[in-house]
């Protein structure tokens, strides 16, 4: 699950919701709101209102033109064409007569002016075909003769076959919309389905409902009591503010500590090296490479006679870490113990910190090393130079303590 992470700085009723619970802001705590019960079940369908009535019919769109008149019945054979006269105006046009014999082709003549169209006359039945006689031979065209008169309109003939159906004609525009008719009333609203019966609770009072395999479920490790939240175990691998880390800040809250407290009386004799301290360390395994490891170290040191200056240096896995840099030829330290009086009773309890950023989530290991800069002479842990016993000369306490900080 998880951590609950209530703002910083809420408003009054300022609502914050985390593992399916939901608590207010009352302007002094967080107050959990009581978790819903189950959805009822969905009430019968209303009754449909009544159908409107129907709008009116619009007008019907104008009739499309009248197809192409059907192809003409089969020519006579083609007699001699005489000589193309003049064409004479247009008379009008009389019903159609029964097709003579075409004469020779005359002359192209230069075309008359085109007369107006008479009207149709009804169609006549088309008579029986003739047989056709023999082609003659090509007369010389003659001149074209003035058009006589229209003869007599001969009387008609049976109809003949319907001639193939015309095209369709281009469909007339459609006609204005009629008004909507108006809608009817609104049925009633059905009556509401029953109330479903409320789901059960997990867990017991006061206890925080988490999801368990699909079904709610309580702890006695996770309880809330209307104003705080108590957990038995808190697990995280970072714990930082609600708003984020303020400016200027390295780092969070806690996240795990490591002590190593030593105790045994040592005497070192590092001459002018620097000696660890026994095989005394301190080791933690971050568990995000962005947090950091917060030393902290309480050291029970003292040198030789009366004068003495113990440096101590802190190595990080094996390596030396130089945390105060070198300044000439004054070597840079952890910390440092002096002493320069007539007392051989005289020792420090001496205390150093360093915030130490790994990087990484490999175990860390750390030592302390120590040499007398000024002598060379031995350096005691948890005891003074001079020594022996009597409650004069009691047991001192070191000890590395190691905190990971959320970074």
């Amino acid at each position: 699950m998880a951590a609950l992470n209530f703002p910083s700085s809420p408003t009054l009723n300022q609502l914050y919701t985390a593992n399916n619970a939901t608590w207010q802001w009352n302007g002094t705590a967080w107050v959990r709101l009581g978790d819903p019960g189950a959805q009822g079940s969905t009430g019968s369908q209303g009754a449909a209102g009544a159908q409107g009535t129907a709008g009116a019919q619009g007008s019907a769109g104008a009739q499309g033109t009248a197809g192409a008149q059907g192809s003409t019945g089969p020519t006579g054979a083609q007699g001699v064409a005489g000589a193309q006269g003049t064409a004479g105006a247009q008379g009008t046009a009389g019903a159609q007569g029964a097709a003579g014999a075409q004469g020779t082709a005359g002359a192209q003549g230069t075309a008359g002016a085109q007369g107006s169209a008479g009207a149709q006359g009804a169609t006549g039945s088309t008579g029986a075909q003739g047989s056709t006689g023999p082609t003659g031979a090509q007369g010389t065209a003659g001149a074209q003769g003035a058009t006589g008169s229209t003869g007599a309109q001969g009387s008609t003939g049976p109809t003949g076959p319907t001639g193939a159906q015309g095209a369709t004609g281009a469909q007339g525009a459609t006609g204005a919309q009629g008004a909507t008719g108006t809608t009817g009333p609104t049925g009633p609203t059905g009556p509401t389905g029953a109330q479903g019966a409320t789901g059960p609770v997990g867990g017991s009072n006061t206890q925080i409902l988490y999801n368990s395999s699909g079904t709610a479920a309580g702890s006695a490790n996770m309880t809330f009591d209307g104003t705080r939240p108590t957990f038995a175990t808190l697990r995280t691998n970072s714990i930082l503010p609600s708003g984020g880390l303020p400016a200027g800040a390295s780092g969070g809250g806690i996240v795990q500590v490591v002590s190593s407290p030593y105790y045994t009386q040592t005497e070192l004799a590092p001459g002018s090296s620097f000696t660890q301290i026994g095989s005394w360390s301190a080791s933690i395994t971050p568990r995000s490479a962005s947090n950091k490891i917060l030393v902290d170290v309480d050291l029970n040191a003292s040198g030789s006679f009366s004068y003495y200056v113990v440096a101590v240096r802190l190595y990080v896995n094996g390596v030396y870490h130089q945390v105060a840099p070198d300044n000439g030829s004054r070597p840079g330290t952890f910390m440092t113990i002096g002493a320069q009086q007539w007392s051989n009773y005289y020792r420090y309890q001496a205390h150093a910190q360093y915030l130490h950023s790994p990087g990484t989530t490999s175990q860390q290991t750390y030592s302390l090393w120590v040499r007398d800069t000024r002598d060379n002479t031995n350096i005691f842990i948890n005891r003074a130079y001079y020594d022996e016993n009597s409650g004069a000369v009691p047991v001192g306490n070191s000890c590395i303590t190691l905190m990971e900080i959320s970074g």
